[in-house]
């Protein structure tokens, strides 16, 4: 049995292609895994999708024929050639697998390093994948070691001394940028989690917020 992650990040993927490939709601999440699950060699399956990353992690018989056989349908779920995404996909298996795992879930591998957001968003993917079930025994080993790697970084380094996020960056820029930023206009365009941040920070600057 052996351990395989399909990684599309901001490191690899730009972001039109990154849309492509985003499962931003259950009924994808669900559609997907249970495709991929088709495979009579891969056993479980997770997919993490974010806005900076989706990561297909699985637990499979074979890696060969499971890794061709999901850029098959990742291609024809997305509309993007399997040629541009066996291009730019990262491929962990085994010990490399459980490693990048660790460090996505400590944030480590994140835009920001040390943002607060994505050990909650693998801690949902799972719940969703387990719930459904798209995952169990080997998979939830991994995914529970993980969450417990990720508590271990944050108490033990300060690396989340203060919550930090991409949004949480980008006003602190602006700041940099221009100075006292109370009483200025911001304009937020979006809905999503980024957005939401944005404009609480925004807001505890003192900017009007459109």
């Amino acid at each position: 049995m052996h351990y395989m992650t399909l990684s599309f990040t901001h490191k690899n993927t730009d972001i039109k292609i990154r849309e492509k490939l985003s499962f931003s709601n259950e009924d994808k999440l669900r559609s997907v895994q249970k495709k991929i699950l088709e495979c009579p060699t891969v056993n479980e399956i997770i997919v993490l999708s974010t806005c900076n990353r989706v990561e297909i992690i699985t637990s499979t018989q074979e890696c060969v024929t499971s890794l061709d056989y999901i850029f098959d349908q990742i291609a024809t779920i997305s509309g993007v050639s399997k040629e541009e995404l066996e291009g730019r996909a990262d491929v962990y298996d085994d010990n490399g697998a459980i490693h990048h795992l660790f460090a996505v879930a400590s944030s480590l591998d994140s835009l920001v390093i040390g943002e607060t957001q994505i050990v909650g968003q693998l801690k949902d993917a799972y719940r969703f994948s387990y719930e459904e079930g798209f995952c169990g025994q080997k998979l939830g080993r991994a995914m529970h070691n993980a969450f417990r790697c990720a508590a271990a970084v944050r108490s033990g380094t300060d690396i989340s001394k203060s919550p930090i996020s991409v949004s949480s960056v980008a006003v602190c820029k602006a700041k940099d940028i221009f100075g006292n930023i109370g009483g200025m206009s911001a304009v937020i365009v979006g809905a999503g989690e980024m957005s939401e941040l944005a404009a609480k920070h925004l807001i505890t600057a003192g900017v009007n917020v459109i």
